[in-house]
């Protein structure tokens, strides 16, 4: 019995990665946003006269707002489909879904082409949030439905525990890349157009 449980709660870890997922989405953008490269590149800053800071853009606020309200607005058209959906595709199905749109959102948001106009980079960089959102609301409801089904009754509620501590275990791991990524590259000033 107990190598059934331990096997137990292995997948239950393995399928609330979802949640460490979304907790490390959560987390990372804040210093994403920080950072002068990707402000000179997304048009959320303008290098001062004299070329060795850069200053906040008039519309700042209003791109950035939007560049984080994506990611939650994609969640909520994902948590609301997979709600009826994972009865017809199942819940790994829905699991590999969710993974699959994260994926393919973030994908969207790395790869933005510098080719592009400055409004064209943010919709690219918007539709990347919007796709990752939706993959992480199908992953908010899919997961704890799944653990929920797996478990055995007299450790259900401390695996489905498990999705909340990946989502704060995401969030702490997004702020120690943070700081890592900040101390290394926060200040450094790049012609991303070069």
């Amino acid at each position: 019995m107990g190598s059934a449980k331990t096997y137990t709660w292995f997948v239950s870890f393995a399928a609330a990665l979802g949640g460490f997922l979304f907790g490390y989405e959560i987390g990372i953008i804040n210093s994403v946003l920080q950072m002068n490269p990707f402000q000179l590149f997304f048009g959320l800053g303008v290098p001062n006269a004299a070329g060795d800071a850069v200053l906040a853009s008039d519309d700042n606020t209003s791109k950035t707002s939007l560049i984080v309200s994506f990611f939650l607005l994609g969640c909520i058209p994902g948590a609301l489909f997979i709600a009826f959906a994972a009865d017809i595709l199942g819940r790994k199905k829905s699991l590999f879904l969710g993974s699959f749109l994260f994926t393919a959102g973030g994908l969207l948001q790395a790869l933005v082409p510098s080719s592009l106009s400055i409004s064209g980079r943010g919709a690219f960089v918007m539709a990347g949030r919007f796709l990752g959102g939706g993959g992480i609301g199908i992953l908010s409801m899919a997961v704890p439905l799944y653990i929920a089904e797996l478990a055995p009754s007299d450790i259900r509620g401390r695996l489905t525990s498990v999705q909340q501590l990946m989502i704060t275990i995401g969030i702490a791991f997004a702020s120690i890349c943070n700081a890592i990524i900040l101390s290394a590259f926060g200040d450094k000033l790049v012609d991303n157009d070069a």
